[in-house]
């Protein structure tokens, strides 16, 4: 017989739980020391092949693997980094190799500046990440040291990288404005050694040292007297547009802004850089608010959008309502925001739009209006005040109407019909300027192979063309199967045809 409380008791006294919890967390480590292995492995191939593609001089290979440092960044720590450094460029022996490179890789890899440059950069990025500011510019200054003395195509990408982080160090220590005459010796070594990706980057390093010390006239002038390469990744093109839509946005220069900032919106990447697609957003809706039109309402229900562009929202809502009451409230609740985004400048101007807005619908809603009314309606301090904004409105064309100055009213004007203007002309020619450059922007886009690769393949093409035209020979000098030579004969006529 079984004693049931006695085999109840002992089970009891089996601790099921820890022996789960001792087999999760040994599955746990075996799963981490996996996954590191494999992080070591993929790293070793990394090197291998971009060594390969160094050597070939495969500048597209050798352009794709270094927007691998973002990667390999966020999967290797300072201390994994630290010790492959010790085990490629080290002359003492590492006692733990993780990535299990051979002395014959170690020997290739040390000779290449390509490998050296890459993981320096890896090690630096990692030391900002760590906020080791010094030791990363330190490095840093290394590698541009380093750097200067070589010319070699398979070096740009690295190049541009070095300068990007050397400007983004003395950024985070706030002394941007310090490095200037470094950036421009650089951006000027880059123009004589044809080095279009540094030379790209330099000048919207430039540009952005001059935007964040509110310098827009240098800015202004730089844009003027350099030439931005055609051939560079869409992501530089993108920066050069954001940093020149911002310049001319303080400069008033609101048509030629609102052109480059949706620019730069197509030609950032749409399913990440969702920081800067924000940035480009918030300046362009300003913008199109101070050209006199409102964003549409689904921009600010964008899932990206929604929470980041909320302040704006409300701005664009005042304008729309041209209350001046509820544009002050915003402006005082969310003051900070827009200081905090440089934007406070362009918002202030839009006080002159409320009261247009305000005062368009006025027009639309009266034949005849008193100053005192529109005084009320739109929360003006004073009725001077009033009739000079309303003067200004009629100078601008807002409105078509007329001030009685002695009885304080004004008389609005017939609507004119939009469509005997030269309003649908213009909106027409917008459009069609617009398809042009999206056509001409597609072609200088398109990607053709190298002209060694295209000549390749046209010899091997004449190669097989005499093979068959030799078979065929051999064929008619047989005397035999006269109905093969034939139908050889009309495929190569349809081939050639």
């Amino acid at each position: 017989k079984i004693n049931m409380a006695e085999g109840d008791k002992k089970m009891e006294d089996v601790p099921m739980e820890d022996v789960n919890a001792e087999k999760k967390d040994k599955n746990e480590k075996e799963e981490k020391v996996e996954k590191q292995m494999t992080i070591y492995e993929e790293f070793k191939s990394f090197l291998n092949e971009f060594a390969r593609a160094t050597i070939r001089k495969d500048m597209r290979l050798v352009s794709n693997l270094v927007k691998k440092l973002g990667k390999f960044r966020k999967k290797l720590t300072l201390e994994e980094v630290q010790i492959l450094l010790g085990i490629i460029f080290s002359d003492n022996p590492v006692e733990k190799d993780l990535f299990g490179i051979t002395q014959e890789e170690r020997k290739n890899h040390k000779d290449l500046p390509e490998i050296l440059v890459f993981v320096k950069l890896l090690y630096a990025t990692n030391l900002i990440d760590e906020k080791k500011n010094k030791e990363a510019l330190k490095t840093i200054l290394e590698l541009i040291e380093f750097i200067k003395g070589i010319n070699r195509r398979t070096m740009d990408q690295l190049n541009s990288r070095a300068y990007f982080y050397y400007s983004w160090i003395h950024e985070l220590n706030g002394k941007l404005s310090e490095i200037r005459p470094t950036l421009y010796a650089a951006y000027r070594s880059a123009c004589l050694r044809l080095d279009h990706i540094s030379q790209a980057t330099c000048l919207n390093l430039l540009l952005r040292s001059y935007i964040n010390d509110k310098l827009y006239t240098q800015a202004r002038n730089l844009v003027a007297k350099s030439t931005f390469p055609d051939w560079v990744s869409n992501n530089q093109l993108a920066r050069y547009l954001y940093y020149n839509g911002r310049i001319r946005s303080v400069q008033v220069e609101y048509a030629e802004a609102q052109v480059r900032l949706i620019q730069a919106l197509r030609k950032c990447p749409q399913t990440s850089a969702k920081g800067f697609r924000i940035e480009v957003q918030k300046l362009l809706i300003l913008v199109e608010l101070l050209m006199g039109n409102i964003p549409e309402r689904t921009l600010f229900s964008q899932k990206d959008y929604k929470i980041a562009l909320l302040p704006y929202f409300q701005i664009v809502q005042a304008v729309r309502t041209g209350d001046l009451k509820q544009f002050g409230d915003v402006l005082e609740r969310y003051g900070e925001t827009f200081q905090k985004d440089t934007n406070f400048t362009l918002v202030q101007r839009l006080r002159q739009n409320v009261i247009k807005f305000g005062l368009r619908k006025i027009y639309l809603s009266y034949s005849k209006i008193s100053l005192e009314d529109i005084r009320q309606k739109l929360n003006l301090d004073t009725e001077i005040e009033t009739e000079y904004t309303v003067a200004k409105a009629i100078r601008d064309g807002v409105l078509q109407a007329t001030i009685n100055h002695e009885e304080k009213y004004v008389q609005t004007k017939q609507a004119i019909d939009i469509y005997s203007s030269q309003d649908p002309q213009e909106a027409l020619h917008k459009r069609i300027k617009f398809c042009l450059n999206v056509h001409n922007e597609a072609v200088k886009a398109m990607e053709f192979p190298p002209k060694d690769d295209k000549d390749k393949a046209i010899k091997e093409k004449e190669d097989v063309e005499h093979e068959d035209y030799a078979e065929v020979d051999d064929g008619a000098m047989d005397g035999g199967a006269g109905g093969d030579f034939q139908n050889k004969q009309l495929f190569l006529l349809e081939c050639d045809s």
